[in-house]
């Protein structure tokens, strides 16, 4: 004799799911974030220029704006929400497939037609959002995790074009390369510890830059501060 149970099946509603990773997220960093967007063949970077100049990737910003979607947390329950709840017509589907869960709603208003956030099962942090627009591409946002480079500063004669007041006061070698360091990073306006900051370790002088905007990188390897290893 073979005997057979139901199998049970998780289910969960839209409003359940964001609400759950709406919650995760309120103990998160609070800290900006960057974004990277896919339209078709193009990517576009929430930190570049181009995000708010003429072009496909300005275009999108505004349209994104349009919709009342906060730019600067687009990959959050709580901005798929504002834009959920104002909508008068729409049609909510939650799937899941280990890892994750994924909310989508289909409207006919508007210019955005479709959303589609994907969390992780393990803890609802979102990880992939999908728009479709009624005049562009389809768009996948992820968060841009930023590129680590660090920098090793070489000794230089205390003679350097690049005086400080500070090198006076020092007492061993890698004292003066910091002092040095820092100085170089204040002609830049990189000193505030955002794009880059100077780490030591034992008698070696590093720094370490978070720097995604293509030409401020440039204008740090132009007065050889950056180099990738």
């Amino acid at each position: 004799m073979i005997s057979a149970w139901p199998r049970h099946i998780q289910t969960v509603s839209a409003a359940e799911l964001l609400s759950r990773a709406e919650a995760a997220q309120e103990t998160a960093d609070a800290s900006q974030h960057s974004y990277r967007l896919k339209v078709g063949a193009a990517t576009c970077l929430t930190t570049d220029a181009t995000w708010s100049r003429p072009g496909l990737c300005g275009r999108l910003h505004g349209q994104l704006l349009k919709t009342h979607w906060d730019d600067r947390r687009m990959l959050s329950a709580r901005s798929y929400r504002q834009w959920h709840d104002s909508l008068s017509l729409r049609r909510d589907s939650v799937s899941h497939q280990e890892p994750y869960w994924t909310v989508k709603t289909d409207t006919d208003e508007g210019l955005l037609r479709s959303a589609s956030l994907r969390v992780r099962s393990s803890d609802y942090r979102p990880v992939r959002l999908t728009l479709e627009f009624a005049a562009l591409e389809s768009v996948s946002v992820v968060e841009n995790e930023p590129t680590e480079r660090h920098v090793y500063v070489p000794a230089v004669e205390t003679d350097m074009s690049v005086k400080t007041e500070s090198l006076q006061h020092v007492d061993q070698p890698e004292d003066a390369i910091e002092a040095q360091a820092w100085t170089l990073l204040r002609t830049l306006g990189g000193d505030s510890g955002w794009e880059a900051t100077i780490t030591r370790k034992g008698a070696e002088v590093q720094v370490v830059g978070f720097i995604d905007d293509e030409s401020r990188r440039d204008k740090f390897e132009e007065h050889s501060l950056l180099s990738m290893v």
